[in-house]
């Protein structure tokens, strides 16, 4: 086994700790007219979102979890990526109420920051640089650890405001 895929399992943590997260929905930027929703519709857009995104992600952490050269080890992350893009731009065609504003901006944010991690580690593993490869597992652990952070405290934040956003942190419902 090469020394690069030594670090696969590190990796494999971090997505296995990022699926007790969650979020997505095939009708995030279907919010017509560009007209905020009201909150109730607007907790329910994105905690769908959220309930397909950790669905998915749970399945793609799994096929993540065995392969057999650094080819389909960038292939299965760069799927990954995909995955964190795609809720990013559904969370960007969402037009949140004004209360929930703030919350939707960090949301997004967090989204594409993983987004920007796992791109590193594409980009570590082709360049079979050992040093990039650690600095890259190094940022995906730390940001993997801040978007824990922030959707358990907006999932906090959002029931606490009245429009709790389902599947973004264990302990939400």
């Amino acid at each position: 086994m090469s020394k690069k895929l030594l670090l696969l399992p590190v990796l494999l943590l971090s997505a296995l700790l990022l699926a007790s997260c969650g979020g997505d929905d095939e009708n995030g930027g279907d919010n017509e007219g560009g007209a905020a929703l009201s909150t109730e519709a607007y907790a329910e857009q994105v905690s769908d979102e959220m309930a397909d995104f950790e669905q998915e992600f749970r399945d793609l952490g799994a096929a993540a979890a065995n392969p057999e050269n650094a080819d389909e080890y960038v292939a299965a992350v760069q799927d990954i990526q995909d995955r964190l893009t795609e809720t990013a731009e559904n969370l960007d065609g969402i037009e949140p109420p004004e209360e929930a504003a703030d919350i939707h901006a960090r949301l997004t944010k967090v989204f594409r920051d993983l987004e920007a991690a796992y791109g590193e580690i594409i980009e570590a593993v082709q360049s079979e640089n050992r040093k990039e490869i650690a600095n890259a597992v190094a940022n995906l652990q730390t940001t993997t650890e801040a978007f824990q952070a922030e959707v358990t405290e907006i999932a906090t934040e959002s029931k606490d405001a009245g429009f709790p956003i389902e599947h973004l942190a264990p302990t939400s419902e």
